[in-house]
């Protein structure tokens, strides 16, 4: 399953531990639109997109196709990876399945 901008937004600025209102402050939007862009009710556009690149170190591309889900049997956890070049992945975060 391949995440939504938004979500891949939330995830980006997680992992760099920013608060709405740094990304909302370093880009110039307010933090109603980084709400809405996060919550997939907004789509954000061409500039908005590069600034958010350019703040969270990755490219358009990176934003727009985003983060991937996957579930590993062995360990039982859901794995959120980042596609890198060729068929490595990069594991952003891992949590336990729960039933």
């Amino acid at each position: 399953m391949v995440l939504e901008i938004g979500d891949t937004l939330r995830l980006l600025r997680s992992e760099k531990c920013a608060s709405l209102e740094a990304v909302a402050q370093a880009i110039g939007v307010s933090v109603s639109a980084i709400e809405h862009y996060e919550n997939n009710t907004w789509c954000p556009g061409k500039n908005v997109l590069e600034k958010l690149a350019a703040f969270f170190g990755v490219t358009v591309a990176e934003i727009e196709n985003g983060y991937s889900v996957m579930f590993d049997h062995t360990t039982q956890e859901m794995l959120i990876v980042r596609q890198m070049s060729g068929n490595q992945i990069r594991i952003v975060s891992r949590t336990k399945a729960t039933n």
